[in-house]
């Protein structure tokens, strides 16, 4: 099977602030490369305009007016009822545009209608799995009823995609209403089958009943692949905690700071403990 380069282009911060000095700090941006079940961390440079450091300055005088405190009751709300079971299925990726849908969904029914609309305004960004190539994760999602996968296989070959391949689809809030009322098919179209290419998955499974996938040795090779199919958060961690342990030990120039960065991830990898056995 060729092996495949697949490029995440959802760079993010983890959040994590790291001291360039005694008394000063930085926000960090973990730059990744996956290369099918493997990944490269690029490097973790710093941003110089950070809003971590904003944020922990502003803790000591921070206090909560009447309207403040409604507003952060209503927070920790969505983060209870609807946030937190996506947050911890976001690592699972064959779930993740079955997941999103469903929370979309689920924003779009919330109770707190100005909540929702304020979600929706920020979440109609961020649709990556819902792109007619990304939705091909959702045939290896367990979650996914066999009816809707087998309309699913018919819009392979029904649904028209765009000509130019699009990275994440575009809505705007008030055409939400229309898109909850549509299922996952609706996002699969003849794109779809690029998702299949890029990862070198057999697609004669598809010729069975949905049902009987399970005992297909091409699903079956197919869904480990997309098993080993890492998302860049975890990475992205371990990055920063990496250059957290050696921050300004050998050298302060930050592009040399990045070089250190791969030398040692590549060392620890090398070599896993410092027994003499393994060092010689």
């Amino acid at each position: 099977m060729d092996t495949k380069l697949f490029i995440k282009n959802r760079l993010g911060t983890t959040g994590n602030l790291l001291p360039t000095s005694k008394f000063i700090q930085h926000d960090r941006l973990p730059v990744i490369v996956t290369l099918q079940d493997s990944e490269q961390l690029i490097g973790v440079p710093k941003l110089d305009f950070g809003t971590g450091q904003n944020m922990a300055n502003a803790v000591d005088q921070f206090h909560l007016n009447i309207k403040e405190e409604i507003g952060l009751r209503d927070i920790c709300i969505f983060l209870n009822r609807l946030y937190v079971k996506a947050w911890f299925g976001a690592p699972n990726v064959a779930t993740a545009p079955y997941q999103d849908f469903n929370f979309i969904n689920d924003v779009y029914n919330y109770y707190d209608s100005d909540v929702s609309k304020i979600i929706l305004k920020k979440f109609c960004k961020h649709l990556w799995y819902l792109s007619d190539e990304a939705i091909g994760f959702s045939f290896f999602d367990k979650n996914v009823s066999a009816d809707l996968k087998k309309k699913m296989v018919k819009a392979l070959t029904s649904n028209d995609g765009s000509d130019e391949i699009v990275k994440k689809i575009s809505i705007k809030p008030h055409e939400v209403s229309s898109l909850v009322t549509k299922d996952l098919n609706h996002f699969v179209t003849k794109n779809t089958k690029i998702f299949f290419e890029r990862f070198g998955i057999d697609t004669h499974f598809l010729n069975d009943e949905p049902d009987e996938w399970i005992n297909n040795t091409a699903y079956n090779d197919g869904a480990n692949t997309i098993t080993h199919i890492n998302v860049v958060n975890d990475t992205a961690e371990t990055g920063v905690k990496l250059i957290d342990e050696y921050n300004g030990i050998l050298t302060k120039d930050e592009e040399q700071k990045q070089y250190l960065l791969q030398i040692v991830k590549n060392y620890k990898i090398k070599y896993c403990d410092s027994n003499k056995s393994t060092l010689q």
